[in-house]
């Protein structure tokens, strides 16, 4: 008996062996493809938010007031050292490039990162003139996109004030007097120098 129970027990075993062999055979080659759509779905969500288009934030800040003021086409711009910033958004840039051309001085300035943030202090213009203004993005998918403003004038360069405090006006002096006056320039960064011009024939001709 103990001889015809173990040959029942190994007869039981052998379809149930038979059938996980068959079970596994089956399974695994529908495990892999699920496996590798997987990975590509992920490898693909890193792209999806660059259909997305991105807009762009162009400011401008200067040296003496960091207020963020909005920059558009047909503008008038100044102060000491007049900042553009270019600030493209959503996040999904990994380059981008702001370009200012000063065709009248002329002169141009470029900056070019690998950031969706860039700014250009557009001091080193050199002069005072009417600009183009234009900025571009390179998204992570390899798109270009860019937003041209025409026509803004930029201001960086002011004459310095000067107010003649004393004399003010209609005093007769004789001997020695002193001539005072304050002074103040935009150009905070500006050294400035004084020359003192003195008239006694009612301004026609002066002497230093």
């Amino acid at each position: 008996m103990s001889g015809l129970t173990n040959s029942i027990i190994y007869r039981q075993k052998l379809p149930l062996v038979i059938i996980l062999v068959l079970v596994v055979m089956l399974t695994h080659p529908l495990v892999v493809p699920m496996l590798n759509e997987r990975n590509n779905s992920t490898h693909l969500d890193k792209y999806v938010p660059s259909a997305e288009k991105p807009s762009l934030n162009l400011i401008y800040y200067v040296a003496t007031n960091l207020t963020e003021v909005p920059v558009l086409s047909n503008s008038v711009i100044a102060g000491d050292h007049l900042t553009l910033k270019a600030a493209w958004t959503p996040s999904v840039v990994n380059r981008s490039r702001l370009e200012v051309f000063a065709p009248a001085i002329p002169s141009s300035l470029t900056q070019d990162l690998n950031t969706h943030t860039i700014e250009i202090d557009t001091r080193y213009l050199g002069n005072n003139a009417t600009c183009t203004i234009n900025a571009t993005a390179w998204l992570i998918n390899g798109t270009i996109v860019f937003q041209t403003f025409v026509n803004v004038y930029i201001g960086n360069f002011f004459v310095p004030r000067v107010t003649v405090t004393s004399p003010n006006g209609a005093e007769v002096w004789s001997g020695i007097n002193n001539i005072t006056w304050t002074a103040s320039d935009i150009n905070v960064g500006d050294s400035l120098r004084y020359q003192v011009f003195i008239s006694s024939d009612g301004g026609k001709s002066f002497d230093a």
